[in-house]
């Protein structure tokens, strides 16, 4: 487990050696691990602002130390560390980010926030007094960890474990600095793609989870080239990022589906939060894409009866596991996966691994030899229906 926390820590510092720059850039990192008795799923945006990415790293380091020494006393079998962020533009020069870090078992729960008001021009975190004009305006309620957005100041307080926030409208309050009003994202509306599927012979779904990423819009232009197409569960908290990569996706004829908006484990949560990690998801990506997902892939693939009685959508899990979350060699992956499917496969993968895309390279050619169709969730579902009907 350290290990593979090491391994992760090396990598992120690795993407994050580029100096200060005016033009942002941001890059989502991804990390989901099922290892042994503790569930964790780390994202958190990484910037082209090296001070800043030091920052983030630092106190990325803390959440994960602090995971590893408290473990132990937590008491069930199972533990999940789950690291979350949202992020705001505020204008051409500062940057506001959060990063939330929550520890679960069955009878434990700690949460933790650390915030970054960033000037990129000027290179350093600002304070609240940097920010607000007269400090008496938000003396009362005034913390260290505090977030801006376009409409409101929030700060934030921990208690027992536990995150509370105090959150002012900007139009109270004295700035010293102009926020920007971002335009309305513009919705695209997508035509139907019309293909031809041969019900008589074998078709598999390809699905993939924990995305969009850097390698998403690569995995969509292969799957065009070979005349493919598969379901992608998406992670909202990741889709106002990546909106022109899902768009590409519908585009080119693939299925969305939804994989909750920050990858809490969901057959331990509430009713209530199980509603809201589905619905925030839906509204998201329907804010930016204009489709209504009607798909529901569950966070490590656990399901129970509390999940099923609170949403609509399909629930659809898999039948072949790629590995590739595990298997760090895109030729193994391949090698793994390509012998276990059959006509009717559901195949998990995930977009967030350039592996992913390499082993991807090597199955379809091999699968389309072997006489594969490549179809959605949903087309495979309704193949299967004519077949009932036919047979």
């Amino acid at each position: 487990m350290k290990k593979i926390i090491l391994l992760i820590l090396i990598l992120v510092y690795s993407f994050s050696i580029v100096g200060c720059n005016k033009n942002l850039k941001v890059e989502i990192y991804t990390e989901v691990i099922h290892e042994e008795n503790e569930l964790l799923s780390i994202n958190y945006p990484i910037f082209n602002i090296k001070k800043l990415n030091n920052y983030i790293k630092d106190d990325i380091d803390d959440i994960i130390n602090n995971f590893n020494t408290i473990e132990n006393q937590l008491d069930s079998s199972e533990k999940e560390l789950n690291i979350d962020y949202s992020y705001n533009l505020i204008n051409d020069n500062i940057i506001s980010v959060v990063i939330n870090s929550y520890i679960y078992d069955s009878a434990n729960s700690y949460e933790n926030v650390y915030t970054y008001v960033f000037d990129y021009k000027q290179n350093k975190l600002l304070k609240s007094d940097d920010i607000v004009s007269d400090i008496n305006q938000v003396k009362s309620i005034v913390s260290d960890k505090f977030a801006i957005d376009s409409n409101n100041i929030s700060f934030y307080h921990l208690n027992n474990n536990k995150i509370t926030a105090s959150t002012i409208p900007l139009k109270n309050l004295n700035l010293k600095f102009q926020i920007e009003i971002k335009p309305q994202k513009e919705i695209v509306k997508y035509e139907k793609v019309n293909k031809i599927i041969d019900p008589t012979k074998p078709i598999i779904a390809l699905t993939f989870d924990d995305g969009p990423s850097k390698y998403t819009n690569a995995i969509v232009e292969l799957l065009k080239e070979n005349d493919c197409n598969a379901t992608f569960f998406v992670l909202g908290n990741k889709v106002a990022h990546y909106t022109s990569t899902l768009q590409n996706m519908l585009k080119n004829g693939n299925e969305i589906g939804n994989h909750s908006y920050n990858h809490k484990w969901l057959s331990r949560l509430s009713s209530d939060r199980i509603k809201e990690q589905i619905e925030k998801t839906q509204m998201i990506i329907q804010d930016n894409t204009g489709y209504t997902p009607t798909l529901l892939r569950p966070t490590y693939g656990a399901v129970n009866n509390k999940i099923r009685n609170n949403t609509d959508l399909d629930i659809i899990l898999w039948t072949v596991d790629t590995m590739d979350w595990k298997i760090k060699n895109s030729k193994n992956i391949a090698s793994n996966a390509i012998p276990k499917i059959k006509d009717g496969s559901i195949i998990l993968m995930h977009d967030t691994y350039e592996r992913t895309l390499k082993a991807l390279k090597i199955m379809i050619p091999e699968l389309k030899k072997q006489g594969y169709q490549f179809v959605t969730v949903s087309e495979l579902k309704e193949i299967k229906k004519i077949r009932e009907k036919a047979f």
